[in-house]
């Protein structure tokens, strides 16, 4: 029995440790380069007085908010840049799980823009 629960010990170590190099190193796993079509921006103001702004798309949800370990402060700037009805390409960080997972945000994050792309011709 006293095997078992060192085994069970080891296993709970090492889930723990990795579950913190997910977060820690998250901007370094995930980044990556999309491009997306914007349905709809919203902005949300929390009680702390922070910021940020959500962005809607057909497929996905993606915030725009001010992240220490996504090395991102320049929310105002990338929100101003943003318009519904307008193709971009982004640079988002983030793990797309599809639910909410304790410490772990529940949408990608767009760190910058990288480039405006023009609206399709009809």
């Amino acid at each position: 029995m006293f095997e078992f629960l060192k085994l069970l010990f080891g296993v709970f170590i090492t889930f723990i440790i990795i579950g913190f190099a997910l977060l820690i190193f998250e901007k370094f796993v995930t980044e990556k380069t999309i491009n997306i079509n914007i349905s709809l921006i919203e902005k949300k103001t929390i009680e702390s007085g922070e910021v940020y702004f959500l962005v809607y798309t057909k497929n996905e949800i993606f915030e725009n908010r001010d992240n220490y370990f996504h090395s991102k402060r320049n929310a105002n700037l990338v929100g101003v840049k943003l318009r519904s009805g307008s193709s971009y390409q982004v640079q988002v960080v983030g793990y797309n799980f599809g639910i909410k997972i304790p410490f772990f945000q529940k949408y990608r994050n767009i760190i910058r823009v990288v480039k405006n792309n023009p609206r399709p011709k009809y």
